[in-house]
């Protein structure tokens, strides 16, 4: 049996945009390379403002993503270290990270 051609025209047209996302991979993570370079920069921001801590010094790490280690998606929560300060950050609904905890590193 044949398939129609308007089939096979549909599967050519789509194929490339069905092409996989650029990724990257974070502390044993899978993600979008674009969405965690927003990501990154953004949680940076927001550490550095709440540790009082210059953003060059801080180092990140991620904690989970929203589909598992092994299938590319978005950073769910990070830790963030600098300055004798240790905080973790949870993304919000609206793509925002919000403070999960604060406290001091371990010496």
């Amino acid at each position: 049996m044949r398939s129609p051609p308007h089939l096979l025209a549909a599967v050519l047209l789509l194929g490339p945009s069905c092409a996989s996302i650029p990724t990257v991979e974070r502390d044993g993570f899978l993600l979008g390379a674009e969405s965690w370079g927003r990501d990154e920069h953004a949680a940076r921001s927001q550490a550095a403002f709440t540790t009082q801590c210059p953003a060059e010094q801080l180092v990140i790490l991620v904690l989970s993503s929203s589909s598992g280690p092994k299938v590319a998606s978005d950073a769910r929560s990070v830790g963030v270290t600098g300055c004798g300060r240790q905080t973790s950050w949870v993304r919000l609904g609206n793509n925002t990270w919000a403070l999960n905890s604060d406290s001091p590193s371990a010496p």
